[in-house]
């Protein structure tokens, strides 16, 4: 039994969260906690089954919370991405997406630039591709953050895919790529093939960095380290091909496989179409954010 006295209640409703912000779920015992991916007797301290990941971390008690560490780590529930916008308010607010249950509120929540109903869409195109699923499942939170004008960009140090969901690109050829990976030709000089990646492709693209950086980081670690001259380094050829490119082959009325890892950004009317928004001038494609991003943080990110 719960001990008398130590119910802390608000006003005439119980407070329904305990320790590390957790609801009650007494369905499954009076004070019981909601993790999420398990359930906790507060009682005793102890959950009610073991890790559902316990398998990819052998070196942990699969009975652990927050590697045995509470003071340093949050749980924040092991299983999601989160989700952030800024609200009609002009407030940034975010959900947490631990299933496809919860993406499927996207589709009813206005945010600025409409951001939150894009990345419904995407999310749904998606849908079953192998990074975005084992991304979802994995004990660290993924935050996906709107960035205006941006191809996609994963920080890893900080565990945030920024991305525009109605940025796409144009393919270029391979020779072109080369060119700019010497810095003989800038983005303003490529001129595209008629060959596209649609949003929804850009982002399975850098789930696929997450993925890397939350299964095996020591490999990404070395592959950025390995130049490519089509790819800029071992780390973009693997994710382009084995994440990109396979995705695409499920869609090949939608999408264009890459071969290298240059193009131009393009506005889409859609996170997963092909259809380019004829409202966006070139003018208006020349300030979205692509090479010269990956250039800036490349250094950083090999630290």
């Amino acid at each position: 039994m719960t001990m008398p006295g130590r119910k802390y209640s608000v006003g005439s409703e119980a407070y329904r969260y305990g320790f590390n912000g957790k609801e009650n779920d007494n369905s499954t015992g009076e004070g019981n906690l909601d993790f999420g991916a398990r359930v906790m007797d507060v009682r005793l301290g102890k959950f009610l089954s073991i890790d559902p990941l316990y398998d990819k971390y052998p070196m942990i008690s699969p009975y652990n919370f927050a590697i045995s560490n509470p003071v340093l780590y949050t749980d924040v529930d092991g299983k999601e991405y989160v989700l952030w916008y800024t609200n009609n308010s002009n407030k940034e607010v975010s959900i947490r997406l631990k299933n496809w249950k919860d993406i499927e509120k996207l589709k009813s929540i206005d945010s600025k630039e409409d951001f939150v109903k894009n990345m419904y869409k995407l999310l749904l195109y998606a849908k079953g591709e192998f990074a975005t699923e084992e991304v979802l499942k994995h004990k660290k939170s993924i935050n996906i953050k709107y960035k205006k004008g941006d191809v996609g960009e994963y920080r890893r140090q900080i565990k945030t895919i920024y991305f525009d969901p109605l940025i796409g690109l144009e393919h270029v050829s391979d020779e072109q790529a080369k060119l700019q990976n010497q810095n003989e030709i800038s983005n303003i000089d490529l001129v595209g093939i008629g060959k596209f990646t649609t949003p929804g492709a850009l982002f399975v693209h850098e789930e696929g960095h997450a993925y890397n950086d939350l299964f095996f980081p020591e490999m990404a670690k070395t592959n950025r380290e390995i130049p490519d001259e089509l790819y800029q380094n071992s780390n973009e050829a693997q994710v382009t091909k084995e994440f990109e490119n396979k995705f695409k082959l499920l869609h090949p009325d939608k999408e264009d496989t890459r071969t290298n890892h240059s193009g131009i950004g393009r506005y889409f009317l859609e996170p997963d179409s092909q259809e380019l928004n004829p409202n966006k001038t070139s003018s208006d494609e020349r300030k979205i954010e692509i090479n010269k991003v990956y250039r800036k943080n490349l250094k950083r990110d090999n630290k």
